[in-house]
């Protein structure tokens, strides 16, 4: 209908409300706590659900990487807030079956069964709230890195090739000038040599070095 430079003019900017990566992770995160929470009590909703997941799939995959414009990269704080969702969905979900055995069952033993997984799912809960640090890297993985970077050492014992990308010219020997260098190619480096800047350099630099040559006669 439109030409590509119209359409892009159309649709973007998108609107954050709606199209936003956190209005996303909001609407697919309640449509997963919807199917978690009702898919036993109607199964049908699993398969909607399945084939709601693949067409956002599909449809996302096109439009993050070739239609729209580039997001900022947080680290994963939608991705982990949608966690929590989910968690919380999961609570939830047991609440909801314990209540309905509670009232359809026959006798008070599939409750009883039930209602133990409620403090496991809290545990849960609390444990994925407190015992993942996804903010910063773990102490000894910064120990790791820090040692490769003081030994020079860009080789694939200090970064796994599969983690990081290492531009292959980097880690190349540097070459030597050649043998057959023009007269003008060898003049330079020793006329820089013997600049005013490098003579008084090396100069204070050997006074340093040696304070008691540099000391006055009988003032040591």
């Amino acid at each position: 209908l439109f030409s590509e430079e119209e359409a892009r003019a159309r649709a973007e900017p998108e609107d954050q409300n709606f199209h936003g990566m956190g209005a996303r992770y909001a609407r697919n995160g309640i449509s997963m706590v919807i199917c978690i929470v009702f898919s036993t009590l109607s199964p049908l909703v699993a398969p909607l659900a399945f084939i709601n997941f693949a067409i956002c799939r599909l449809t996302y995959g096109h439009l993050i990487v070739c239609a729209e414009t580039k997001k900022p990269d947080l680290g994963g704080a939608f991705w982990v807030t949608q966690m929590k969702h989910l968690q919380v969905g999961a609570l939830i979900y047991t609440v909801l079956m314990i209540g309905v055995l509670s009232g359809r069952a026959p006798n008070p033993w599939p409750v009883v069964i039930a209602a133990p997984t409620l403090p496991l799912v809290l545990l849960g809960f609390v444990y994925f709230e407190q015992a993942f640090d996804w903010t910063k890297l773990p102490f000894d993985e910064l120990l790791e890195i820090e040692d490769a970077a003081e030994g020079r050492s860009l080789t694939r014992q200090a970064f796994s090739i599969d983690e990081v990308y290492i531009q292959p010219e980097l880690l190349e020997e540097p070459e030597l000038p050649a043998a057959n260098a023009t007269e003008g190619e060898r003049v330079r480096p020793a006329a820089a040599e013997s600049s005013p800047a490098v003579v008084l350099g090396k100069q204070a630099g050997a006074a340093a070095a040696s304070p008691a040559a540099a000391a006055p006669h009988g003032k040591i």
